[in-house]
């Protein structure tokens, strides 16, 4: 059986592609055995009820109480002329294919059971209805304001920009749902969730945390972020609260798990130290660091668990403590042992973190991040330390006392206090 299965482009949320997706759709409706409820294509996928203007141009919306005869085309003349779309299959949400610009997507209704039983049939049968070594789902998910989806028939009535947009919902408990589903076809799996309920805007959901810590328990969710791959994504200041921010962080220090993932194309010293240091930022009980180098897919064979090798991970840095600096945490809290900012300037910020180890030596770890447009790497730039420290070198042995530090962008650090 494979090791593990990564669930990419043929189950992509919340879309449904022109090409090899729709056509594994109309398969599983097909099958009566599958579609065990006469589901239709019309029934997975979003329908506008009122006429937008989005940024594809006007889309037609589409008047139920038109069709009177129940065959899915609105009764001519309409009653309301505005709502021009004949039948519901031409209100449907389309959006474009950015992979394959001559095909579109048909926006899906994720939480539907049609849509899930698909997914979850699929996955099924990739793994030729075999149990695997884990269950990886690497897509991310999207959210389009511009598509104006409070005017569906699924969202009609809510405004897309508040924090309580129940499509923000569905994105959360989608993957979940979709991964307990195929656990109870082929057995339990273990679960890797990457890019999917990432913290950013399903965090502001007031009821996020009871959904997360209900359906996220005993799950690993695999948040990726790029050091040293220049087309890449690269870890900046906007994006530290998706990472860093969030309340989900606080909710798994309760114990739930989290994969923090690093990938470092280079394999450089300074992708080792920056990764980890960032790491430390958020350290808890029931997080894991995951390294690795070249391509950022897990092979056969291979588990999310079994981490390449970052020599700095052997480094005895303790446990968090309150830092002595006398600063507030990232939350404005004082008095605590989370991370806070050292330094704040426009084009990059500087976190720190304090440790203490058995044997009483106190740690500081700063990683520096640079802001959107930066380059990454970048010029040094040179700090204050609080007092005299030794830096983690790449051996694990200690460097020279030191009263100040140079950094890159997307740099970290771990130094040791001198104690004279």
């Amino acid at each position: 059986a494979l090791s593990s299965v990564w669930l990419a482009q043929t189950t992509d949320i919340p879309h449904i592609g022109t090409g090899h997706d729709s056509l594994m759709v109309a398969r599983w409706i097909a099958d009566p055995s599958r579609n065990t409820r006469g589901y239709r294509f019309d029934d997975l996928v979003l329908h506008y009820k009122w006429d937008v203007d989005t940024w594809l141009g006007a889309t037609p919306g589409w008047n139920p109480a038109d069709d009177r005869n129940g065959d899915l085309c609105a009764d001519r003349p309409p009653s309301n002329p505005y709502r021009t779309a004949p039948c519901l299959r031409d209100a449907e949400v389309h959006v474009p294919n950015y992979w394959f610009p001559d095909e579109h997507m048909w926006r899906a209704k994720i939480m539907h059971p049609g849509y899930i039983g698909y997914v979850v049939d699929t996955a099924v049968d990739f793994w030729n209805g075999t149990p695997s070594g884990g269950f990886h789902y690497d897509t991310a998910v999207y959210e389009n304001w511009s598509l104006e989806l409070g005017k569906t028939f699924t969202y009609e009535g809510y405004d897309e920009a508040a924090a309580d947009f129940p499509m923000r919902t569905d994105l959360l408990l989608f993957v979940p749902t979709a991964a307990m589903a195929i656990e109870q076809k082929i057995g339990q799996q273990a679960i890797h969730l990457a890019n999917t309920v990432m913290p950013y805007y399903s965090c502001q959901i007031p009821e996020s945390k009871e959904l997360a810590l209900e359906y996220l328990e005993n799950t690993f969710n695999e948040n990726w972020m790029v050091t040293n791959d220049i087309p890449a994504k690269l870890m900046t200041t906007r994006m530290r609260q998706d990472y860093l921010d969030c309340p989900y962080v606080d909710w798994m220090e309760q114990g739930k798990g989290y994969v923090f993932t690093c990938l470092d194309q280079m394999g450089s010293d300074r992708g080792k130290r920056f990764s980890l240091a960032t790491f430390y930022m958020i350290n808890h009980q029931m997080a894991f660091y995951y390294y690795r180098t070249g391509q950022h897919r897990i092979s056969e064979g291979e588990h999310v668990w079994e981490k390449q090798w970052n020599e700095y991970v052997d480094f005895d840095i303790g446990q968090p403590a309150v830092n002595t600096l006398g600063l507030s945490d990232f939350q404005g809290n004082s008095g605590t042992n989370r991370y806070f900012v050292w330094v704040e300037e426009t084009d990059y910020e500087i976190l720190g973190r304090e440790y203490l180890r058995d044997d009483g030596q106190r740690v500081l770890v700063l990683v520096k991040l640079m802001a959107y447009g930066q380059p990454e790497g970048g010029s040094p730039t040179t700090h204050q330390l609080p007092g005299t420290y030794r830096a983690v070198l790449p051996d694990l042995s200690l460097g020279a006392p030191v009263t100040q530090v140079e950094l890159r962008n997307n740099d970290g650090m771990i130094l040791v206090e001198d104690g004279g």
